[in-house]
């Protein structure tokens, strides 16, 4: 019995040892959750909206590209357009750059555009069918 008692008590002051070692379950670290900026949704289609740069790593980056250069950019691109065709042109962060996003509807296709800010490139050009049917 006496063997008993002393492995038990022995068992014991290992576990309490054991778990005396252990990092505690509730040391947790806080988190910092990233900040993100959404675009400027309520702009009215025909506004160019400014980007939000508080969060922006680069942000004094202005564009070298007017409103202007890239609403002729577009027109460039669509052969008999006018700047009245122009439905919507803003200024935004894309993937850590400034870009314009502008819709062109003429002649029962609407175009979508993503225009480098900086140097004028035309990164995107979607084309689908206005009214859309489907």
């Amino acid at each position: 019995m006496k063997k008993t008692l002393i492995a038990i008590l022995v068992c014991t002051a290992l576990c309490a040892a054991l778990a005396g070692c252990a990092p505690a379950a509730n040391t947790q670290q806080p988190t910092q959750q990233p900040q993100t900026t959404q675009p400027d949704v309520t702009a009215k289609p025909d506004e160019t909206t400014q980007p939000d740069t508080t969060t922006q790593s680069n942000a004094t980056q202005q564009p070298a590209i007017t409103e202007d250069e890239a609403k002729q950019i577009m027109l460039g691109r669509v052969s008999g357009a006018t700047a009245a065709d122009i439905v919507s042109l803003r200024l935004e962060w894309d993937d850590g750059r400034l870009i314009y996003d502008g819709e062109l509807i003429f002649d029962g296709t609407e175009y979508d555009f993503e225009i480098d800010a900086q140097t004028g490139d035309i990164l995107d050009m979607d084309t689908e069918p206005y009214p859309d049917r489907d």
